[in-house]
């Protein structure tokens, strides 16, 4: 059985996640699935809008995914998470040059790849959207 590994901070979910997420099932058996915790994600971007008990309960119920839990830091090696799931692939978007936990990967010789966004979305534009949608003040 193949193991495949993903985080995110998965914060209003969107069908860029559904694609990552059925992507990463695609190439294994069983896919382990991290939700950032709030204190991790605000290390590197801005607060989450969606609390983190309602981000992982929204992940787990993808049908994509086999196991979901709190990850509390962007490197899956601090914690332990990759040495105690040991994937045979480690995923993440496209988007970051470096992946947190390549290097222990790499060192197993085991798979890192790097999946493409969906175009023309993103937690973040969906951010945008929402304030411009707000009414101005005069």
């Amino acid at each position: 059985m193949s193991k495949v590994y993903i985080a995110g901070v998965w914060d209003t979910f969107h069908i860029g996640h559904l694609n990552i997420l059925q992507r990463a099932k695609a190439l294994g058996d069983f896919l382990v699935v991290g939700v950032l915790t709030d204190e991790a994600t605000e290390r590197y971007k801005p607060r989450t809008i969606i609390r983190q008990k309602d981000r992982l309960e929204i992940v787990k119920a993808i049908k994509y995914v086999d196991m979901a839990f709190f990850q509390k830091d962007t490197d899956p090696t601090k914690n332990g998470e990759l040495q105690y799931f040991n994937p045979d692939i480690l995923i993440h978007a496209d988007d970051w040059d470096y992946v947190p936990g390549q290097d222990w990967m790499l060192e197993k010789q085991k798979t890192v790849m790097l999946l493409p966004y969906t175009p023309n979305i993103s937690s973040t534009l969906i951010r945008e959207r929402i304030i411009d949608c707000q009414p101005k003040e005069h």
